[in-house]
């Protein structure tokens, strides 16, 4: 959905379709390489030094992930190396999961990978998910100006619930982080954790950021 939308803008944009895993990128490649003339596709754990892996700090306008950070051992390290691919102001967005399922548990559950995680105190209990409201707080304790989970809603039979977080990155490089990240003092974590930032003005501001990054 997202390719069709953006194809439009072809001559504004590069998108780089990037995974930890050969296979998948052979699959991309195989799919959308021929249908979007704008599409790169490049490998990448984001987990690991990010320029060893070809990637410059600043490099992007918006980077999209779904499903795939909880999938990592530490969320600080995925979130500061994440945040190091935006250039100021850039935006992270998140699809994720964000509900501890019985199924979920019963099918991921048996892979490996499931069980990645090594910071148990930062997931929801007896699983590697974050709650929206906790994706937010780490966006936040990370480094990012702004994060807020668009509060999707979805039938409580949904098989899967999950919801899109928006981060945006520091727009200033007088931004400062100590410690372990704490990015923001308590005002300010109340204030972007603010209902006025849900719903038209996420959507206002993301799209007026496409706009500066489209050159519309």
């Amino acid at each position: 959905a997202v390719l069709e939308r953006i194809e439009k803008y072809t001559k504004n944009i590069i998108f780089i379709y990037t995974d930890i895993s050969k296979a998948f990128l052979l699959y991309g490649k195989r799919h959308y390489g021929s249908l979007y003339s704008f599409m790169e596709f490049q490998q990448l754990n984001i987990e690991n030094d990010l320029e060893e892996q070809g990637y410059n700090p600043q490099e992007f306008d918006i980077v999209i992930a779904s499903n795939v950070l909880h999938a990592t051992r530490r969320l600080n390290k995925t979130l500061s190396n994440s945040k190091k691919l935006l250039k100021p102001g850039g935006w992270l967005l998140l699809n994720e999961v964000t509900v501890t399922q019985t199924f979920l548990t019963l099918t991921f559950g048996l892979l490996e990978g499931w069980w990645f995680y090594e910071d148990e105190q930062e997931r929801l209990e007896g699983a590697p998910l974050l709650s929206s409201e906790m994706w937010e707080s780490q966006l936040i304790r990370n480094g990012f100006e702004y994060a807020v989970g668009c509060c999707l809603a979805m039938p409580e039979n949904s098989l899967i619930q999950q919801d899109v977080i928006v981060g945006q990155n520091v727009s200033s490089t007088d931004f400062r982080i100590s410690g372990i990240g704490m990015a923001a003092n308590d005002a300010h974590l109340e204030e972007v954790a603010s209902p006025l930032m849900k719903g038209k003005q996420i959507e206002k501001r993301i799209i007026e950021c496409l706009g500066d990054i489209l050159q519309l």
